[in-house]
């Protein structure tokens, strides 16, 4: 006895008609077939969403490098311990928290403009602490023209980084905004100690 069969649509011709059991092993491999491409599709977000992310992070470490490099410049500049010491403190909280940005996750120019600050956050960290642990001025023209000189490729390597990268599209960082901003406070903080304004209670 012949099995009832069930055309698609209603249209009766042989292709497009079949019976149970062979529309269910269709459906099956229907089925398998959607949830191995959902599966793809999730897994390739995932991964885009790390991609991104690891572009955005390397973004923010760069930025956080350059307001540090520039703290120290002008700490150089004026001569000023207390701006110096933050931006050690600063510098070091940086290379500690940079460990976690997946370089592998960007692509070859993010990942080379990203290696080459954390190797400049090192070095400016290690030239900040020699001249802070002997601040003699001989060394201080050696340390202005180190600032300025890591100040410089640190600004170009930022500027690679805001980049199109990953699919995160270009973003625009305003360094001279930055520079005038932070020297701004910087300013304001030294006018007021200068000044030993009591406290108001």
């Amino acid at each position: 006895m012949l099995s009832e069969e069930y055309c698609f649509l209603w249209i009766d011709w042989w292709p497009m008609c079949m019976t149970r059991t062979e529309w269910a092993g269709w459906m099956q491999a229907v089925g398998a077939l959607l949830g191995l491409g959902v599966a793809i599709w999730v897994s390739g977000s995932a991964e885009r969403l790390e991609r991104r992310s690891a572009v955005i992070q390397a973004r923010a470490f760069a930025r956080e490098l350059f307001v540090g490099i520039s703290g120290m410049l002008y700490s150089a500049k004026n001569n000023e311990r207390g701006m110096l010491i933050i931006s050690i403190i600063l510098m070091k909280e940086l290379i500690a928290l940079n460990q976690s940005i997946q370089l592998g996750r960007m692509d070859k120019e993010a990942m080379s403009a990203f290696i080459n600050l954390r190797l400049y956050a090192a070095a400016v960290l290690i030239v900040a602490e020699l001249y802070r642990d002997d601040p003699i001025p001989e060394k201080l023209i050696d340390f202005q023209r180190m600032m300025n000189y890591y100040h410089e490729l640190t600004k170009v390597n930022l500027e690679l980084l805001h980049k199109k990268h990953n699919s995160v599209p270009a973003e625009s960082f305003n360094v001279e905004s930055t520079i005038a901003n932070l020297y701004s406070a910087a300013d304001a903080a030294r006018e007021f100690v200068k000044k030993d304004a009591p406290m108001k209670v």
